[in-house]
């Protein structure tokens, strides 16, 4: 250690190295100086001899790749053109005498060489025959053309591959990469993104899938039923076999269909499980289900099927005369239909804005109850919603709980599936619900009984009566059904 005038330094025997200064890469100064600002590089660590290792610098940004278009050198509709036509300056010689002339063409001597029929030749002695053959053999052997070398065929293939354009490298493969050829080949022709492709670029061409028809089908006919083979199937497999069919957006069956589109099972007509379907009548009227089965038939009582009501998937069984197909109207829908054709609401729409109203009407919900109507609504009963328009449908025939009163006629319920409550439904878009099973408590919501908690002991859904037996006083009484409703709240509540 040794401190001189003007600074401290530190050997530790040796000259201190300076870092060598890195090699610019080809073309890299000029670029550097042609920069405006600093130019930020990462810094990997220093070498053995004290030189920086910098790493690589990012690659530029590659924009669309393109492949130059190549022009058609091939001409298709010209006329035949000889490979050698002479000029013009060596037809005539230097002496005023013409290079080229026309052979002369004797049509006598040449139908002399031409002869007609079979012609039977003399056999020759031997001694001519021999004669003849060597003779024949040096005139064939003199007549032959000089002899062509055995490897014609490999310079053949030699002019062959240097008429090859020059092979391409893997850094040409990588530069264009598989996936994006053919999008670089259209570029090059004057392509674009979204632009269609062809002469007309009016829209894009959407290719199209033809439906193959059943064997001798006539227009407008559904196929016969085809005869089941036995066969063995997989778990979640099936023996019947699907008839598809195309669809459009407005419900016409097509013989084509795009390639993105899918098919669909015909529609098959009537009362089928597992068909999407319309109720057009009756207590569900207006609502779209999902047959599940068809009930077993009695005698002296329509056909019944059971359905899965939509959007609330509660299920119901139906008469299959009030079933309609999803695009049928109503009864309530005809009969309204026929009453305008008739012009009984005539006077209504001649006022400005008279249908919007009558729609705005149709669409709003119930007003609230009149004071005039008799609350029942009771905390701690099971009621069921029978308002087709509470959130959509979603609620339609949910069974639930009131959990608090806050008008006569107006309540707070929790649905059991939603685990959650709805507030403020009207009386009128509720109903009661009573039990199935005997000895379940029920409560008394009408008449002189009203408040009397009981035990049901039977009930008729076809008279519309139940026997309930009252824990007070273990008395017997036959009432409506519509008078009593489930209770679910404490034992000793108060009367």
């Amino acid at each position: 250690m040794a401190e001189k005038a003007g600074g401290f330094s530190l050997s530790l025997g040796g000259a201190a190295r300076r870092p060598a200064p890195r090699r610019p890469a080809v073309g890299e100064g000029e670029g550097r100086g042609a920069r405006d600002g600093p130019v930020r590089e990462e810094v990997l660590g220093f070498g053995a001899d004290g030189g920086l290792q910098m790493a690589a610098p990012a690659a530029p940004a590659r924009g669309p790749l393109i492949i130059p278009k190549q022009e058609n050198s091939y001409r298709a509709g010209t006329k035949f053109k000889p490979s050698y036509i002479p000029d013009a300056a060596d037809k005539i010689d230097g002496e005023g005498i013409s290079k080229f002339e026309t052979a002369e063409h004797d049509t006598a001597v040449a139908q002399q060489q031409v002869t007609y029929g079979l012609h039977v030749r003399a056999r020759p002695a031997e001694g001519e025959a021999a004669a003849h053959a060597n003779g024949e053999q040096r005139g064939q052997q003199d007549a032959q053309p000089p002899a062509v070398p055995a490897d014609r065929d490999a310079a053949k293939l030699k002019e062959d591959l240097e008429q090859l354009p020059p092979e391409a490298d893997l850094d040409a493969y990588a530069a264009m990469p598989v996936e994006q050829f053919g999008m670089a080949l259209l570029r090059g022709m004057g392509w674009e993104e979204g632009k269609a492709i062809g002469r007309g670029t009016k829209g894009e061409v959407k290719a199209k899938e033809l439906i193959r028809r059943p064997q001798r089908l006539g227009l407008g006919a559904a196929p016969a039923p085809e005869q089941q083979q036995k066969k063995y199937i997989k778990p979640g497999e099936t023996r019947e076999k699907k008839d598809l069919v195309y669809v459009d957006a407005d419900g016409v069956m097509k013989s084509s269909k795009p390639v993105d589109e899918k098919l669909v099972e015909r529609r098959k007509e009537g009362v089928h499980p597992g068909k999407v379907m319309r109720v057009v009548d009756g207590r569900h009227s207006g609502l779209l289900c999902e047959v599940v089965a068809l009930e077993p038939q009695e005698e002296g009582r329509s056909d019944r099927a059971r359905v899965r009501l939509l959007p609330s998937y509660e299920s119901v069984t139906v008469r299959c005369k009030e079933l309609g197909e999803k695009e049928e109207r109503t009864r309530e829908e005809r009969e309204k239909e026929r009453e305008r054709e008739r012009g009984g609401s005539h006077h209504d729409e001649r006022h400005e804005g008279g249908g919007n109203k009558r729609a705005r009407q149709r669409e709003s919900p119930p007003p609230p109850a009149a004071s005039s109507e008799r609350p029942w609504l009771v905390p701690n009963i099971r009621v069921k919603v029978v308002d087709k328009r509470v959130r959509g449908g979603r609620l339609y025939l949910k069974k639930g709980t009131i959990v608090d009163v806050k008008a006569p006629t107006v309540c707070d319920v929790f649905i059991d599936d939603l685990k959650e409550s709805v507030l403020d439904l009207q009386q009128s878009q509720l109903e009661t619900v009573v039990p199935a099973t005997e000895g379940t408590p029920v409560l008394v919501l009408a008449g002189s009984l009203r408040g009397k908690r009981g035990r049901l002991l039977k009930r008729n859904t076809e008279t519309g009566l139940a026997a309930v037996q009252l824990a007070s006083d273990f008395s017997l009484h036959k009432l409506p059904l519509d008078d009593i409703s489930e209770w679910v709240g404490p034992a000793d509540w108060d009367e």
